[in-house]
């Protein structure tokens, strides 16, 4: 899978017209989810996103669209009520007249003629009550409507070693319950940012880490192996010292 994002759009257009490629395009800021109301905007791009979807389908690509949250703008609180609100709804079917929130990213995905769409939530109230069941049975849902129209369903997983706090200190990932993602169409475990995790300068992921993520996919949700995607990093970062702390960039590939 060729992820795509806003900033890389026109390397992406001027590679596709060089080269054949064999992937699914994951298209990235093409939907921007605001959470107090369900409503979608587009991001902003370095090219024209309709002439990167068409160049992909013009060599027999999937385009997925990409669903994301803007953390400068809402808190984890925010996308948490979100989720509780949008799994709590009475599902309809998605005409384009309705209104529920999975309909609008549903309607969203039909109107950019995208195949399936990715859900990539990454900061969430992990402690939110009930926010691991709630999550999944938002997921179920979409995933039942996107399969109405003929499209997939995925999610993004953030990296996680153990079910114990103990063990795995990081708990952004604790609104997620991989038993419950596990009949999503596929998943996209994102391995990256080892080095914000551990709050200092250091590689952004390491093989040790990355055995850890598959033992415990291994451990909780087997069956799921064979539509499980790794998602790599393709970046540096750069780390600046001020005092006693650290401030980073991101350092793109190339």
């Amino acid at each position: 899978m060729d992820w795509v994002y806003n900033v890389t759009c026109g390397r992406a257009v001027d590679s596709y017209s060089r080269s054949q490629m064999d992937a699914t395009i994951a298209y990235d800021s093409a939907a921007w989810l605001s959470p107090s109301d369900g409503h979608l905007v587009e991001g902003s791009s370095d090219c024209d996103k309709g002439a990167l979807i068409s160049q992909a389908r013009n060599q027999g690509l999937l385009t997925l669209l990409t669903v994301g949250v803007d953390s400068s703008w809402w808190s984890t609180q925010d996308l948490a009520q979100y989720i509780d609100v949008a799994s709590s709804q009475q599902q309809v079917p998605c005409t384009p007249e309705a209104t529920t929130y999975v309909c609008k990213i549903v309607n969203w995905a039909i109107s950019g003629g995208y195949a399936g769409v990715i859900i990539d939530f990454e900061l969430v109230k992990w402690d939110y009550p009930g926010i691991r069941m709630k999550f999944g049975m938002f997921m179920q849902e979409l995933q039942a409507a996107l399969h109405q129209k003929g499209m997939l369903c995925g999610v993004t997983l953030i990296p996680k070693a153990s079910d114990s706090a103990a063990e795995d200190p990081h708990k952004l990932e604790y609104f997620q319950d991989w038993k419950l993602l596990s009949r999503i169409d596929f998943l996209v475990i994102m391995v990256l940012d080892l080095d914000l995790v551990l709050n200092k300068p250091g590689p952004i992921t390491t093989a040790p880490w990355i055995e850890k993520q598959l033992n415990y996919l291994w451990k909780t949700i087997p069956q799921a192996l064979s539509k499980t995607i790794w998602e790599f990093p393709l970046y540096g970062r750069e780390w600046k010292r001020e005092m006693e702390s650290y401030e980073q960039r991101n350092l793109p590939a190339g």
